[in-house]
């Protein structure tokens, strides 16, 4: 199981950490673009578009993973990282849960409790960098969550 504190109290920003992996996770200020860290290695998250739904995960010229979110309505992306088909959904409409299936990953992105930002990641999968993606995503879709229910009080 890995574990995803956030880097402060307001900050959707997080550290990942578990047996042998760890990860910083940034979100851009002012945009829907990002980053991650990891021991070795630095990946950019690019949006295509401000009114697209497409984002990618890059290194240097090399893109490692696109991500599609078709409805506006639903939590729900359409991943492509090597060569594997995946998808990352609400594990339920009552819940921040998400699900990352398919190509060899069965991953459960899930809050520590509700009044919470902290989460853990725990399932099975092959590759640790496209698992910090997926929660990149699940993470932005709670921000966006957290930003529309700020602004209609």
């Amino acid at each position: 199981m890995l574990t995803c504190t956030p880097k402060g109290i307001c900050s959707y920003d997080y550290f990942i950490s578990g047996q042998d992996v760890s990860a910083e996770l940034n979100f851009d200020l002012w945009t829907e673009t990002g980053e991650i860290k990891t021991h070795d290695d630095h990946f950019y998250i690019q949006k295509h578009g401000a009114f697209s739904g497409k984002w990618s995960l890059e290194t240097g010229s090399e893109t490692l993973a696109i991500a599609e979110k078709f409805s506006a309505l639903t939590r729900q992306f359409d991943i492509t990282a090597g060569g594997e088909d995946m998808e990352l959904r609400a594990e339920s409409a009552f819940t921040r849960n998400t699900l990352l299936t398919g190509g060899g990953y069965y991953v459960s992105y899930c809050p520590v409790h509700a009044m919470t930002r902290r989460a853990t990641i725990s399932g099975e999968w092959k590759d640790f960098t496209v698992v910090a993606f997926g929660f990149w995503l699940t993470a932005l879709t709670w921000k966006r969550a957290q930003q529309s229910s700020a602004a209609g009080s």
